[in-house]
């Protein structure tokens, strides 16, 4: 999980919708954009109930990006917010494909420390 202090309201989630720049890639596409100075940076996970049906599944998805999202937590930057969609796609992925992936979308933006 991450902590509640990191994690995206509604309001900001349409937000970032709105004003956010794209990142994509075979399984993921994050979306970002500045929250405001002064704000710690927060993230949320959206997977569609066309990718599975049964939302223990679509959970269980969640909380494995959740863990490679809290992981780098320290390395991003404050002020930051980043949703990540997992897209409908033919190729089965895995968990060390899911966090490769998070991890170089997250790297290709200005949300990261280099």
């Amino acid at each position: 999980m991450l902590p509640a202090k990191n994690r995206l309201n509604r309001g900001q989630i349409k937000e970032i919708m709105v004003r956010g720049r794209s990142f994509f890639s075979d399984h993921l596409t994050f979306r970002y954009a500045p929250l405001g100075t002064g704000q710690l940076s927060g993230f949320a996970v959206v997977v569609a109930a066309k990718w599975a049906k049964k939302a223990n599944e679509r959970n269980k998805i969640k909380r494995l990006i959740k863990v490679v999202l809290r992981n780098l937590l320290p390395q991003v930057k404050a002020g930051w917010g980043g949703v990540i969609f997992l897209k409908k796609s033919l190729t089965p992925v895995t968990l060390r494909g899911l966090e490769t992936e998070v991890k170089q979308l997250i790297y290709q933006t200005p949300l990261f420390y280099k």
